[in-house]
């Protein structure tokens, strides 16, 4: 990684504004698809999850953005497979002048092979891709955590919280939309405050915010006997304490 991404924004707005298209295939190259298969913030390093590995029932809007094999599952093999894209996607801009558009993960398993002819190069089928960062191939393996549960809630909380504290909520609007930022916000926002704070698990004053309601639940789950990692995550945590627990 060259330089990181706030010295890009920071270069960005010195010229003319960032702009979310640049800004998606620098992250798409340098974060999502960085060539270490343990880099934070990487699509497939389970540090990135809270060391929860792949996850399982990852909301759709999740797998729309970042599941480029179409597996259902966000891993290694998008990882490898969006750093590809975007290697791609900066010799286009080298040869043209301009870069692609935005391709999420639903955009380019719809539309591979129309933005191989349409920029006349042969960007990598997605159907059962299996390639893994630093070469080699091995297909992403199932998931070890239900992200749709208490106990696995956490791990995609990291994930977006390691995303937001990165791109900033402006930016993050800018490249993927109102409506995806307020998908994430109602999951993992959990008191509302339109901030995610804190990181899930430390210590003393740190424990605040979404912190501190999560292991509010989580407590309350595990001393009533309840599997935390089969109980699903409560959808509306105002209604918590009027949940009917069977």
């Amino acid at each position: 990684m060259t330089k990181s991404f706030l010295r890009f924004i920071k270069e960005e707005e010195q010229q003319q504004g960032v702009d979310p298209i640049a800004a998606f295939w620098f992250l798409a190259q340098n974060r999502w698809g960085a060539s270490s298969s343990n880099f934070t913030g990487s699509l497939g390093a389970s540090s990135s999850w809270a060391n929860g590995g792949n996850l399982t029932n990852l909301p759709q809007f999740v797998l729309d953005l970042y599941d480029y094999n179409g597996d259902g599952l966000v891993g290694s093999n998008d990882q490898a497979l969006i750093r590809e894209i975007a290697d791609l996607a900066y010799q286009i801009y080298a040869q043209t002048g301009e870069y692609p558009p935005i391709m999420t993960a639903e955009d380019y398993l719809e539309n591979w092979e129309y933005y191989s002819e349409l920029y006349g190069v042969d960007f990598p089928d997605p159907n059962g891709y299996a390639g893994v960062p630093g070469g080699g191939q091995s297909p992403n393996q199932p998931g070890n955590a239900d992200a749709s549960t208490v106990g696995g809630w956490r791990y995609s909380y990291a994930f977006w919280k390691g995303q937001l504290d990165a791109l900033g909520m402006e930016n993050f609007i800018l490249m993927f939309g109102q409506d995806v930022y307020d998908e994430i916000m109602a999951l993992y926002d959990l008191d509302g405050d339109g901030v995610l704070r804190t990181n899930i698990g430390q210590s003393g004053t740190d424990n605040y915010g979404e912190a501190a309601i999560w292991l509010m639940i989580l407590y309350y789950m595990s001393t009533r006997g309840f599997d935390v990692n089969d109980t699903p995550m409560p959808e509306d945590v105002n209604n918590f304490y009027t949940m009917q627990l069977a």
